[in-house]
């Protein structure tokens, strides 16, 4: 009877659902919408939760059409931003990069989706496919890579999406990323490549004493892990904005279960909200996992002279033998502009990310010995455990073209290593449909070496 009526739900539920994608959180739309919401164009979005649908896309667009009035700026960037979203219901876009590397990188290798360069040259090519149907959007994204290492052909994203108004539940393989750090996150990120998920969320924020977002998602991680093998993985997090000038985050992951623990519900709820947390490794049966959970803040200051948000997130490992709360803390600091004083179309970020203040505690685990990983591939932040980063980037925007210009500078405190980048990216769009990419670094880890590369991007 019970499963009688589960399935009556979700057909009942699929049955009144509407046609929605998300976009892709590799999209360049999300740093327009960031300048947007810095410049006060943009008062009720919720930015630090990705993936956003393209519907809560283009109301924010709308949005800020209607604050933005006349100004040249603004208008700029959301004629560039509706250039880049889908036009039609279905519809397909497909790129191809060649890249040649004197040596593999950490700071190359970040935030790609397990696409990893090695060594010598090195071919990608990738399709983003989307229709929108009666009742549900389907994505998919598969791709190739070939170098001299290995050659690849997978699925990045392939998931359904189901939206009723403002309720979305998504099925598949899909990305997210948790916070407002442009450069790495500390809990989820496209470090690895996607999980495959039941997700639950809302793109658009629902309305009740303050403006919220709540994700909430489930998911297993590989069977061919070293400690345990197939664990299950569960995350929530709940943005709230009391003020337009302020968007607060609370976010919690937890792995548990897996090949001879418990995975049962109530092995489950413990995870999800941290029960019996301050067990020790002598009792490690009944530990519900390993868990992180902590909470960001961002400040939106969109004054004339000098507009900028700051972004603070701070999550803990453990919990403390006083309170139970976590401790253990990482930290991102973040300070964006969205135009640098009278350069109306200079941006500049810089961000700091310092994951030793306890040494030799983030992203490892007594029980889940692999670590915080998917993979192979840190879930979170690329930097790992005991280190800090800076990254400063500078981007100046053409009416076509964009330049981009940054530097990375990692310090693994536990070897005393360090790890430097300088980079530079151009991307010319020549036409609505097709746009060129040319980028080169400059590597400086355990050898010095430059990388380059170019591509092309098309849009069916």
């Amino acid at each position: 009877m019970k499963k009688f009526l589960t399935l009556f739900f979700v057909f009942f539920y699929i049955s009144l659902s509407q046609a929605d994608i998300y976009l892709p959180i590799s999209s360049d739309v999300y740093n327009g919408l960031r300048r947007l919401e810095a410049l006060g164009y943009i008062k009720s979005g919720q930015l630090t939760t990705l993936p956003l649908s393209i519907n809560e896309v283009k109301r924010l667009l709308k949005e800020a059409e209607k604050l933005g009035g006349k100004d040249k700026l603004a208008l700029k960037i959301i004629e560039k931003i509706k250039k880049e979203l889908p036009k039609t219901d279905f519809g397909a876009t497909a790129s191809i990069e060649y890249k040649y590397t004197e040596q593999s990188s950490i700071l190359q290798n970040k935030n790609n989706f397990d696409l990893d360069i090695e060594k010598g040259s090195n071919l990608i090519a990738q399709t983003d496919i989307f229709g929108n149907f009666t009742n549900f959007g389907a994505y998919v994204s598969p791709y190739f890579i070939s170098n001299e290492i290995y050659e690849k052909v997978s699925l990045n994203e392939i998931y359904g999406l189901f939206t009723y108004k403002k309720l979305e539940v998504s099925i598949g393989k899909e990305n997210q990323w948790w916070g407002g750090g442009q450069n790495g996150s500390i809990l989820l990120s496209n470090n690895p490549e996607g999980l495959n998920v039941i997700k639950i969320s809302n793109s658009t924020p629902y309305e009740f004493i303050v403006p919220f977002r709540l994700t909430f998602f489930l998911t297993k991680l590989e069977n061919n892990r070293t400690d345990v093998k197939s664990p299950y993985m569960n995350g929530l997090r709940l943005t709230l904005k009391p003020s337009e000038y302020l968007e607060i985050g609370l976010s919690k992951t937890a792995i548990y279960g897996g090949k001879g623990r418990d995975n049962s519900l109530s092995a489950f709820f413990d995870s999800l909200i941290g029960n019996k947390e301050k067990n020790t490794t002598s009792n490690i049966n009944n530990e519900p996992g390993d868990q992180r959970a902590g909470f960001d803040f961002k400040i939106i200051s969109p004054n004339k002279f000098q507009p900028f948000t700051f972004y603070l997130e701070a999550i803990g490992e453990d919990v403390s033998e006083d309170f139970p709360y976590p401790y253990k803390y990482a930290f991102i600091y973040s300070l964006y502009l969205p135009k640098v004083l009278s350069f109306n179309n200079l941006e500049l970020l810089v961000e700091h990310a310092d994951t030793v203040f306890r040494q030799d505690v983030w992203y490892k685990h007594h029980i889940f010995t692999q670590g915080y990983t998917y993979n192979g591939d840190i879930i979170g932040h690329y930097i790992g455990g005991n280190a800090k980063d800076w990254f400063v980037m500078m981007r100046y925007n053409f009416d076509k073209s964009n330049v981009e210009l940054s530097y990375e500078r990692l310090k693994k405190v536990s070897t005393s290593k360090i790890f430097e980048a300088y980079g530079v990216k151009f991307i010319h769009n020549i036409s609505d449909f097709l746009s060129l990419l040319i980028e080169s670094a400059y590597f400086k880890e355990d050898k010095e070496g430059f990388v380059a590369g170019t591509g092309i991007k098309y849009k069916f």
